[in-house]
């Protein structure tokens, strides 16, 4: 398959390597290394407290800095100058945020599935 090589670093250092079009966002990179099943990078919380705050995704490449879903969301591999065949290393880590309206509902309606 065409396309570039990525390779996703969690911060505890285990690697995912995903063959990516270069029209994918960041994002998208990560939700394809969470594929496999044993990876979360989109949807992480934790309790802090008495509330819930959301592990917002922070993507280095190289020495920039990609720390907004919007960035993630926008951003493509194609704008970073990756071109197919190419190989790239995203390096993530988690900034706390409150948690957003799309993961709130998600797990509100699957909460409510469990339920019923």
């Amino acid at each position: 398959r065409e396309g570039a090589e990525i390779a996703v670093q969690t911060p505890s250092g285990t690697r995912v390597t995903v063959t990516l079009p270069t029209t994918c966002s960041l994002w998208e990179a990560l939700e394809a290394a969470e594929s496999g099943g044993s990876t979360v990078l989109t949807t992480l919380t934790k309790k802090k407290k008495k509330e819930t705050v959301y592990l917002q995704p922070v993507v280095m490449l190289m020495s920039r800095k990609f720390s907004t879903p919007e960035q993630l969301r926008q951003t493509t591999l194609r704008s970073l100058g990756l071109k197919g065949r190419n190989a790239a290393l995203l390096r993530v880590s988690f900034e706390e945020a409150p948690v957003p309206d799309w993961l709130a509902q998600a797990r509100a309606k699957a909460q409510a599935g469990k339920e019923a």
